[in-house]
């Protein structure tokens, strides 16, 4: 199972382990920027980035119940809302919503439902930041 723990609500979140981390490889710490001086060179400045690796967590066979959809959406009201995420395999990052890149798509029903009641099942992509 995957675990999203707030510290502040003292209440952890199950959430599905069919989702998968797709972005886990996509970021690199090192960051860069060009620029060209007024001869015309190209400068080329690095840093290093301690913060800010996206994690974004998603599954078609990922069942997630409404309930638990409501919950996250109260937690992604909350600003500045710093969070523990617990993968499959017990590594731990300190994450927090990414609010500018929209903290849920939209969630898309696992059965169709003209009533969607607690138990209504769907599935999720959640978006979060380490920090």
């Amino acid at each position: 199972m995957i675990f999203l723990y707030s510290s502040i609500l003292d209440t952890t979140i199950t959430l599905p382990k069919e989702l998968i981390w797709k972005d886990e490889f996509t970021w690199t710490n090192v960051k860069s920027r060009i620029f060209y001086s007024i001869e015309g060179d190209a400068v080329i400045e690095y840093s290093n980035a301690s913060r800010g690796k996206p994690i974004t967590l998603e599954g078609q066979n990922a069942v997630i119940k409404r309930e638990t959809i409501a919950q996250l959406y109260n937690w992604a009201n909350i600003p500045n809302h710093e969070m523990v995420l617990t993968l499959h395999d017990l590594r731990n990052f300190d994450v927090l919503f990414r609010y500018w890149d929209t903290a849920f798509e939209v969630f898309t029903p696992f059965e169709g439902y003209s009533k969607p009641n607690n138990d209504s099942k769907y599935t999720l992509t959640l978006r979060l930041v380490e920090i």
